[in-house]
């Protein structure tokens, strides 16, 4: 009796998938440098074409704005944005360092008070904790990070600029590539799921951050905490991280206050009050604008956060929803991977690859 060979088909299968997988993340880990300017770019041009629609949806005279002025609209607010955070941030960084001897101070007279709390006779000196903190490690992250930022600003220009000028034509374009109607309209509904989902993620994080830094600043005002709008700021831009966002946006802010102030009374209300922010817009709000828009499971989400953070670090982690969002669509759209998308969906529901299949029918 011959003996039945075992078929290798899967074996193999799993084998180039592997392989496939392996080269597309050593890509992306490699070519960090030219594809993270390229993805704050879509990001931006998302951004963009949905503040542009936003200007157009109000009449005058029963007419809308030409579509010309409300992406100059658009483009003149987000410079203006981008200029006034970088204005405070650079402002900022000048007055941190001369107020830093006084919350030395401060610290030092709250490290001794605790550890008399405690009954510890001798206190570590302020350079020891210093030295424990790593605080050239920190600087040097930081310095890393916001180098690499500014060294990319100038590509960000580019890529957001010839996108805006290449949008208008691509649909020509994807009639000379694919002839076939059927297919072309198959292609168009996917790439238009794919950019009505992110635009509209990233139009509603946006506000909702913005919401959420003008109430944490009020708070900060309020309590008399130094510099509240450059806190404001980090605690807009850290509300695009998922999970993690939140929480650094709540803890920065307080332990200034906690070193700034000589007593606990304000760390205590920044902290709460900063808190609850973060809960009512997060669980309340945010919720309520979003609707079922994204349907991502939470632990995708965490798991995307933890993947794109260790590839891309912050601009990884700013960018880990919509890169699961575009995932979950394109596998949703085709058979094979209809499994893939389900797992990433929230509650099993992927309408995407049902519409696919219909339209393939009818054509």
């Amino acid at each position: 009796m011959a003996a039945r060979t075992i078929p290798l088909r899967p074996l193999g299968v799993v084998a180039a998938s592997a392989i496939i997988a392996a080269t597309a993340i050593a890509m992306l880990y490699y070519g960090r440098a030219l594809l993270m300017p390229l993805a704050i770019a879509i990001l931006i041009w998302h951004l963009i074409n949905a503040l542009a629609a936003t200007y157009r949806r109000p009449t005058v005279g029963r007419r809308h704005l030409p579509s010309w002025l409300c992406y100059i609209g658009a483009l003149t607010t987000i410079s203006g944005g981008l200029a006034i955070m970088a204005q405070l941030i650079t402002a900022n960084v000048n007055q941190v360092s001369a107020a830093a001897p006084a919350y030395e101070d401060n610290l030092r007279h709250l490290l001794a008070t605790s550890y008399e709390l405690i009954g510890l006779k001798s206190a570590p000196s302020f350079a020891q904790i210093v030295d424990q903190v790593s605080v050239g490690g920190i600087v040097t992250t930081v310095a890393g990070t916001l180098g690499g930022v500014a060294s990319g600003a100038g590509l960000v220009v580019v890529y957001v600029v010839f996108m805006l000028f290449e949008q208008r034509g691509f649909d020509g374009k994807l009639h000379a590539l694919m002839p076939d109607p059927a297919r072309a309209d198959r292609l168009r509904a996917l790439l238009g799921r794919i950019s009505r989902q992110i635009e509209g993620y990233v139009w509603m994080k946006t506000l909702t951050s913005l919401l959420t830094g003008v109430v944490s600043f009020l708070i900060m005002w309020g309590v008399g905490v130094d510099f509240a709008e450059f806190w404001a700021l980090v605690i807009f831009l850290l509300n695009f991280i998922p999970i993690i966002g939140a929480m650094l946006g709540v803890i920065f802010p307080s332990l200034l206050a906690l070193v700034q102030f000589e007593t606990v009374a304000p760390f205590l209300i920044v902290s709460i009050a900063l808190s609850a922010t973060q809960f009512v817009v997060g669980n309340l709000i945010e919720p309520r604008l979003m609707g079922r828009q994204l349907n991502l499971s939470p632990l995708v989400i965490i798991l995307s956060l933890a993947f794109w953070g260790t590839l891309w670090g912050i601009v990884g982690m700013i960018l880990c929803v919509p890169f699961a969002v575009m995932i979950m669509i394109i596998c949703g759209h085709f058979a094979p991977t209809r499994p893939v998308a389900i797992m990433l969906s929230a509650d099993g529901v992927v309408p995407e690859f049902v519409a696919a299949a219909e339209h393939h029918q009818a054509g």
